[in-house]
């Protein structure tokens, strides 16, 4: 059996992929293991889509589309009627239409924000944030659109015109900002889907000397014992009592290579409990050894990345959709001062081409004033290179 399944893997890497994952979407743990699979074999991961996916994971143009079903909390009974309905009546227009059709019995706000907060809509011209905020709004109208249709009323007072009319205004607000929008990815899939909040800084990080966590397994399968430091977000915590009364604790943290659990003892997890708040940034030195053929990996030191990042010199490029934004750029760094960063402009030309633009003085890139001209509307991204 293991022959075949490494056939399989090495000869359908991505149908392989696909069925494995279906076979665990009901287990988070492990699709977040699957996906870090795909990350080293190089296949994508489409985003959920209610236009394109699948209650189940499916094969599409040589990725994995993303099951619907696999979201937490939609249910696969809802997410099968909405699949239904589209193979029945063609994809959906826009979300108006998606309410019109489906049957408002099958959904509830709960299941559209989840929906939402993966990017299931944003096929349908609205953005995650709109979608999450107007969910009530798209179920009430559901209800409505059902009741006339049972009553009559629809065709009685101008059928489809009239409907278009009737059709509520979605929230007029903003995407959310980067790292806004991947914490409500990672509530509704339970990882980091189409980015992760370290992208940015994985230059920076190794020349922390950091080691990426994907890399770790295949180190440890030439020695016994390592000491890396590793950085990543702190996506979970289990505190744990032994029988010696001393509390321990297990840390799950993710970086964009993968998910690793570290065990720290009753003394780091005194003096480090109030970095442990899930959504931290964390820098950690690890004890990493293999016994009995299994890898224990506990934590000796940990630190706010943010800090450790904060006083080293480092180049950063923010990438520009248009020039509109330079101004706002320009008074956010001054407000922060001189510091140890170099910060170059990638700006648009004209077809398709880019100027680099480096300022002259060094900056205070605070992981704060990334993250406010990250959300400025006409920059792409800020990353450390």
């Amino acid at each position: 059996m293991s022959y075949w399944t490494a056939w399989l893997k090495a000869n359908y890497p991505v149908e392989f992929m696909t069925a494995s994952m279906s076979l665990d979407k009901g287990n988070t743990d492990k699709l977040a293991i699957f996906k870090q699979d795909c990350n080293n074999l190089e296949i994508e991961i489409l985003r959920p889509d209610v236009n394109k996916s699948e209650p189940d994971f499916a094969v599409e143009d040589g990725a994995v589309r993303y099951a619907l079903s696999a979201l937490k909390g939609v249910g696969e009974a809802a997410m099968e009627t909405v699949v239904c309905e589209r193979n029945a009546n063609g994809a959906f227009k826009d979300v108006f239409d998606f309410a019109e059709r489906v049957d408002p019995k099958a959904l509830n706000k709960r299941q559209v924000q989840g929906l939402a907060s993966a990017g299931g809509f944003e096929s349908l011209g609205v953005n995650r944030a709109s979608m999450h905020g107007s969910a009530e709004t798209i179920l009430r109208y559901a209800q409505t659109i059902k009741a006339d249709r049972e009553s009559g009323q629809t065709g009685l007072f101008g059928g489809a015109d009239m409907v278009e009319q009737n059709r509520p205004p979605l929230a007029d607000v903003p995407e959310w900002p980067q790292l806004e929008k991947l914490a409500f990815e990672f509530k509704a899939v339970g990882f980091y889907l189409s980015a992760h909040p370290l992208d940015p800084r994985m230059k920076m990080l190794e020349r922390l000397g950091v080691t990426p966590l994907g890399k770790i397994e295949m180190l440890m399968q030439d020695c016994v014992a390592m000491r890396p430091k590793i950085a990543g977000v702190l996506i979970g915590k289990q505190e744990r009592i032994a029988k010696s009364g001393n509390k321990f604790a297990f840390l799950q943290i993710s970086d964009p290579t993968g998910v690793m659990e570290v065990m720290i003892f009753s003394e780091l997890l005194a003096t480090a409990r109030d970095m442990l708040v899930t959504g931290t940034n964390l820098l950690i030195d690890l004890d990493v050894q293999q016994k009995d053929d299994q890898v224990r990996v506990n934590g000796t030191n940990i630190s706010l990345l943010d800090e450790a990042i904060k006083d080293k010199t480092r180049q950063t490029y923010i990438e520009l959709i248009n020039t509109q934004s330079i101004d706002q750029v320009k008074e956010i760094l001054t407000t922060d001062g001189e510091g140890k960063a170099f910060v170059t402009f990638t700006v648009p030309i004209n077809d398709n081409k880019y100027a680099d633009i480096r300022l002259s003085k060094q900056y205070n890139l605070c992981p704060e004033t990334m993250t406010a001209i990250q959300n400025l509307d006409g920059v792409e991204s800020v990353r450390d290179v």
